[in-house]
């Protein structure tokens, strides 16, 4: 399905626990973003199965780092990941933004 677009409307996560294929045809196909003024808590990929692959999407607007590699090996091409910031509590406050984390794992990362 072209140009999904995920909305969250408060401080939530979309927490990938098993596998996720999100993988478009363009640029800034998929997106994340708040749908008001609240701040969403980003894209996080945790230990377990492998084999995740998030592609050509615009990742924006999270308050906990726009994605969160805990452990996991995801391959990540081709993203933009822009206006993030890390200011939920989880690593202290940092206003200069936090695009990607990662801790542990062994993740592929191309980024656009």
């Amino acid at each position: 399905m072209p140009g999904v677009r995920l909305e969250f409307t408060a401080a939530m996560r979309l927490t990938v626990q098993g596998r996720l294929e999100a993988v478009a045809q363009r640029p800034t196909a998929s997106s994340s973003r708040p749908t008001n003024d609240r701040r969403w808590d980003g894209i996080w990929f945790t230990a377990g199965r492998n084999g995740s692959h998030l592609s050509y999407a615009l990742v924006e607007f999270s308050q906990a780092s726009g994605i969160r590699l805990e452990g996991s090996s995801a391959s990540l091409t081709h993203l933009l990941v822009r206006k993030n910031t890390m200011s939920h509590g989880l690593e202290g406050a940092y206003s200069g933004g936090a695009g990607i984390y990662v801790s542990g794992g062994r993740p592929t990362l191309i980024i656009w």
